[in-house]
C-alpha cells in the first residue's frame, strides 16, 4: 500500500469512529454462490459498482436499483490486530459503505463525505457540521463468499446491503437542513489486505 493511501485511510478511520453512533454487531453470512455476481460487478480488483437510492426530504432523488446505470466505487482495506476494515468509496458520489469485521461478525454503516465545506450532521439538534460521517443502519446484511482468515494478502469478496438511519445535510435552498436517507447494495472485491503496522 502506498504511504499516501495508508495515511488517507487512517485519517478516514479516525474521523469515522469519532462521527458515528457505534453500530451493533451482525453475524456475517457465508454464500459461495455469490462469486459470479461479484465477477460481473467488480471485474477489476477493488473497483466495482453499487446500487443506491437517495431520498432527501422524503423525495427520491436517485435510484439505480433495477437500472443499468450504477455508481462506481473503490474499496480500501486494512486490518489492525484482529479487526478488518473495508471502506467502499463512491468515485463520483459522496456515498459509500464502511465495514468492520471481527471473527464471524461485522459492523456495517453508511459513509458520507464531501470535498467541500462541512455539510453533514447526525441529528437535527447537532450544531456542528462534519465533512465525513458514518451513519448507522435500520437494516443491514453482509454476505461473504467465505469467512476471512484475517491474514496479509487475503482478498475479501462479498455483498453488502443497508438502509441508513436519517441524517442531515445543509440545504442550498432552505433555512432548515435536509433530511437524508440512503439505501445501498454492492458486490465488492478487495485488493489483497495489508496489516496496519504499529
Amino acid at each position: 500500500m502506498k504511504p499516501v493511501t495508508f495515511i488517507i485511510i487512517m485519517l478516514l478511520a479516525v474521523q469515522l469512529h469519532a462521527q458515528q453512533i457505534y453500530p451493533p454487531k451482525i453475524r456475517i453470512l457465508i454464500d459461495t454462490t455469490i462469486r459470479p455476481m461479484i465477477d460481473r460487478s467488480s471485474p477489476a480488483g477493488a473497483l466495482g459498482t453499487l446500487d443506491v437510492r437517495l431520498v432527501i426530504n422524503d423525495n427520491e432523488e436517485i435510484n439505480t436499483f433495477g437500472s443499468k446505470r450504477k455508481m462506481d466505487f473503490i474499496t480500501h482495506t486494512y486490518f489492525v490486530e484482529d479487526t478488518l476494515f473495508i471502506l467502499g468509496l463512491g468515485r463520483t458520489s459522496e456515498l459509500g459503505f464502511y465495514l468492520e469485521l471481527h471473527g464471524d461478525s461485522s459492523r456495517v454503516s453508511l459513509f458520507a463525505t464531501t470535498d467541500g465545506p462541512a455539510v453533514y450532521k447526525l441529528f437535527p439538534s447537532d450544531t456542528v457540521y462534519q465533512r465525513k460521517i458514518s451513519v448507522g443502519t435500520t437494516f443491514c446484511r453482509l454476505t461473504l463468499a467465505r469467512l476471512p482468515v484475517y491474514k496479509d494478502g487475503e482478498v475479501i469478496e462479498g455483498f453488502v446491503e443497508m438502509d441508513s438511519h436519517e441524517f442531515y445535510g445543509k440545504s442550498g435552498k432552505e433555512k432548515n437542513d435536509d433530511k437524508v436517507q440512503v439505501k445501498i447494495s454492492a458486490y465488492f472485491r478487495t485488493l489483497p489486505i495489508t496489516t496496519l503496522k504499529k
